[in-house]
């Protein structure tokens, strides 16, 4: 029976060949040193290779591998096995261990604060550390009570990984702090930007940098509805109050803060428009909170440019392209999580893939699709492939070359009868590691590699990841996109591909938009999925196939206008309104399974067409109709 950490028989010869854990034993066991030896074993139990390390656990002490050989212990060896839980590990083996159990919740993430104020740069000063645990010790725990208790997460994480991940970002913020490798002469590098910065402006910049973290930690992970819940509940505690139920969780003496507040909205075309603390960025240089949209870089569509190469710049892309990009710089793994449609992996591929963002001269992207078929072995192929050998044992990019490898849909790998999923388990042994065993049963460390992932919500197919990977992540949720900014979207591509159309058909952007984004959404909030009815799933790529639909016709193709009666109704624009509602039926429609949902969509067909092109369904599908008849139903629809 092939167990592969312990060794397996070839299926066709019978041979036998050794794996990870035997080579390791047998290394370990003719080591003639009086030095202690430990073995540890890191990864989930497998209630079959676990088996057959009973006689190793016992008074034998000796490893008996199928093909009949046996390898005992030396007296100066121990085994460690850490392991997330014991679910599948018999009694047999549980009774042979002794148990050292440490749980997260007792540790916490004050362990974490103090060593990584002590690795912060120099040139800080103890004062500003000690500023930066007096920020944490006020506003962590407060932040990590009401995300626990108030919001719902799109994956499960860890109090620790939250705090380690706002760390991380406050940490990639403080270049000008950080000093410059020292010269050949082994004396120190030149003092850097930072340290000659006056305590009361660094005291301010590391306020705004601990703000806009913690927004990107603790209130990253949630959805819309949570964002809204984590607006109003940071900034009461901004500002220096006390949110209702959560004086326990903050201290007596609260710092004041000398940085400006997050601006809670905007002048825009002479109104104020709402804004929420996810709508600004921090700038160091100027300790100010500038918006996202004024980051953006405008956009100019080539012509001839494909509906699927177009990406307009939003808010949304700007905010999770900067956080991306600062993970990378920074050598910090990134994980985004989202439903189907928000645009992860266009954001990700845009910016690691298509040369607008990391330079080929520096970086050597990777990309990689799980599947509920992959493998561990598929996975180590296809990320060895990209790398090379620098010498024995060590493997990486080409020198000067830093390796980003993109792994998508994380948690699509399907669990193993006893509920771990190799592919991951791989994943976690890089990131605790820096590397992994080949086939060869050698050690590979991989140099100047890291990781970037995106993932959609658990649930139906897509299993939950340990947090034992999850942890080396910083953990970014990519919320659905408002009303506004898809019809930003939308509205920008369908005016630029209407350039070249007749006046009445480009005067119908915003309406097609509009009448596209009414129905998407309607019919996204009513017709669940039931069991009956599990593909009744609705999400942004069905309302880009609608636009992306009437996109594909010509303007040559549209009945021409009389010149002569130009207040005529225009039979351009009739056309092209009768190919949205042929694009709806098609995305929508054709989707549904029974008469009643079928009847229930054209009446909101109806009232959509009416209130935004200012007709009737029955009048644009008038051609359908005999003469008796005088709407239009199901079987008109058939014809």
């Amino acid at each position: 029976m092939p167990c592969w950490p312990v060794g397996e028989s070839d299926k066709a010869t019978q041979e036998w060949k050794d794996g990870v854990l035997a080579v390791a034993f047998r290394s370990l066991a003719s080591d003639p040193s009086t030095d202690r030896k430990w073995l540890i074993l890191d990864g989930p139990v497998d209630a079959i290779w676990i088996e057959n390390m009973n006689t190793v656990l016992d008074d034998n002490k000796k490893l008996c591998l199928p093909n009949s050989e046996i390898i005992a212990m030396s007296p100066t060896m121990s085994m460690i096995f850490e392991v997330g839980d014991l679910a599948v590990a018999s009694p047999a083996t549980v009774s042979r261990c002794g148990m050292v159990y440490l749980e997260s919740v007792g540790l916490g993430w004050k362990p974490l604060l103090t060593s990584w104020l002590a690795a912060l740069p120099k040139s800080l000063g103890p004062k500003a550390k000690r500023h930066l645990e007096v920020l944490f010790d006020w506003a962590m725990p407060a932040c990590l009570r009401f995300m626990r208790k108030e919001l719902q997460e799109m994956s499960p994480t860890e109090d620790a990984g939250l705090a380690r991940g706002c760390m991380r970002i406050i940490e990639s913020c403080l270049d000008d702090y950080v000093q410059a490798s020292s010269s050949g002469d082994g004396g120190e590098g030149p003092q850097p930007p930072g340290a000659n910065v006056d305590e009361n402006v660094k005291a301010k910049q590391l306020e705004g940098l601990f703000l806009f973290a913690l927004v990107w930690s603790t209130g990253a992970t949630c959805d819309v509805a949570g964002r809204a819940k984590f607006n109003q509940f940071f900034r009461i505690l901004a500002a220096g109050g006390v949110p209702e139920g959560y004086a326990d969780f903050l201290p007596a003496k609260k710092p004041i803060l000398t940085v400006p507040p997050i601006p809670d909205s905007l002048n825009s075309n002479g109104s104020h428009a709402p804004q929420t603390v996810y709508d600004y960025k921090f700038d160091r240089e100027t300790c100010s909170w500038v918006p996202w949209m004024d980051t953006m870089v405008p956009l100019a569509i080539p012509s001839g440019a494909s509906f699927a190469d177009i990406m307009v710049p939003t808010k949304d892309t700007a905010r999770y392209t900067y956080l991306l990009d600062l993970a990378i710089q920074h050598r910090q793994p990134l994980l985004m999580v989202g439903p189907s449609g928000t645009g992860k992996t266009c954001i990700i591929a845009t910016h690691l893939l298509s040369g607008k963002g990391l330079s080929t001269d520096h970086w050597t992207p990777s990309a990689v699709t799980l599947s509920a078929r992959t493998s561990a072995n598929m996975l180590q192929d296809q990320v060895d492939g990209a790398l090379d050998k620098r010498k024995k044992g060590v493997f990486g990019p080409q020198i000067g070359k830093r390796c980003i490898v993109f792994v998508d849909d994380l948690n699509m790998p399907a669990k193993e009868i006893f509920g771990a999923q190799p592919p991951l388990e791989l994943l976690r042994q890089f990131c605790d590691y820096e590397g992994w065993y080949g086939r060869d049963n050698q050690f590979r460390q991989m140099v100047d590699v890291q990781l970037v992932a995106a993932m959609g919500p658990p649930g139906g197919g897509r299993a939950f990841v340990t947090n034992r990977l999850l942890r080396h992540f910083n953990t970014l949720a990519c919320a659905q996109v408002s009303d506004d900014t898809l019809a930003s979207i939308f509205g920008t591509i369908l005016q630029w591909h209407l350039q070249s159309y007749p006046n009445p058909v480009k005067e119908l952007s915003k309406s097609l938009v509009a009448a596209t984004l009414a129905l998407y959404s309607t019919a996204s909030s009513k017709l669940l999925p039931t069991p009956a009815k599990s593909h009744y799933l609705f999400n942004l790529r069905d309302f880009a196939r609608v636009v992306q639909g009437i996109m594909m016709l010509p303007a040559s193709s549209l009945p021409k206008d009389d010149p002569l009666t130009p207040s005529a109704p225009s039979a351009a624009a009739a056309a092209y309104k009768r190919l949205w509602v042929h694009e709806a039926l098609r995305v929508f429609y054709d989707r549904l399974v029974d008469s009643t949902d079928r009847d229930w969509l054209l009446g909101q067909l109806r009232g959509i067409v009416s209130q935004q092109f200012g007709t009737t369904l029955d009048q644009l599908l008038g051609h359908l109709l005999e003469k008796q008849e005088k709407e239009v139903g199901q079987d008109q629809l058939r014809k």
